[in-house]
C-alpha cells in the first residue's frame, strides 16, 4: 500500500493506514468535522480507500460494517416494542373484562398504564388506543347482551357504553401523561441536563 498526502497544501502527510483508522468513526457519524474532512478528501484521491469506505457505509459483508450495530439495535427496539404492544393489548382486554367483576376499580390503574404504553409503542398514533378500548368495551357489552341470562340483558349491555367512555378517558389520561413526560425529558435534554 502506498502512502499518500491528502493535499499538496498540507505539510503533514496522512497515510492510508491513518485514514482507515478514521473510516469507522466517519462511517458511524461520530468523527469530528476535521476527521471527516480528512477522510473525504483522502478517498477522493485514493480509489483503494474509497472502495473500503463505500463498503463500510453500504454494509458490504466483505468488510467490517458499522451498520450491523444499527441493525442489531433496530432489531432489539422492534422486539421490545412488540413486547410492549402485546402487554398493552392484553392489559386492555383484561381491563375491559374486569368490568363485570369485583376487580373493576383496578382499571383506574390499568387503563392509564395502557395509555402510557400506547405512547411508548405508537407515539402520537397511540391516542387511537382510547378508541380501541372503547370499542372493546362496547363489544364486551354486546357479548354480555347475548350471553346474559338476567332480567334485563339490554340494560346491562348498554351500561358498558359509559364505562367504555370512562376507560377511554383513562387511556387518554395515561397517554397524555407519557407524552408530557417525554416532552419534558426532551426539553431538559436539549438544555444540557437536569438542574436542581
Amino acid at each position: 500500500m502506498t502512502e499518500k498526502n491528502i493535499s499538496s497544501n498540507n505539510s503533514n502527510s496522512v497515510t492510508c493506514n491513518v485514514i482507515r483508522d478514521l473510516m469507522p468513526l466517519a462511517a458511524d457519524g461520530v468523527a469530528s468535522e476535521d476527521s471527516l474532512a480528512l477522510v473525504k478528501e483522502h478517498i477522493a484521491g485514493c480509489p483503494e480507500c474509497g472502495k473500503v469506505y463505500r463498503d463500510m457505509t453500504e454494509g458490504n459483508s466483505n468488510s467490517p460494517a458499522p451498520t450491523n450495530d444499527k441493525r442489531f439495535f433496530t432489531l432489539i427496539r422492534r422486539r421490545f416494542l412488540v413486547f410492549i404492544a402485546a402487554i398493552m393489548c392484553i392489559g386492555a382486554i383484561i381491563g375491559v373484562n374486569f368490568t363485570a367483576s369485583e376487580f373493576m376499580f383496578r382499571n383506574f390503574l390499568l387503563m392509564p398504564a395502557v395509555g402510557a404504553l400506547s405512547y411508548i409503542c405508537l407515539k402520537y398514533r397511540g391516542a387511537m388506543m382510547a378508541a380501541v378500548v372503547f370499542g372493546l368495551s362496547v363489544l364486551r357489552g354486546f357479548v354480555s347482551f347475548f350471553t346474559s341470562g338476567g332480567d334485563s340483558p339490554f340494560d346491562e349491555a348498554v351500561s358498558y357504553i359509559p364505562l367504555g367512555m370512562i376507560y377511554a378517558f383513562l387511556v387518554l389520561l395515561g397517554f397524555t401523561a407519557a407524552l408530557l413526560f417525554a416532552f419534558a425529558f426532551r426539553k431538559n435534554e436539549t438544555k444540557g441536563g437536569f438542574h436542581s
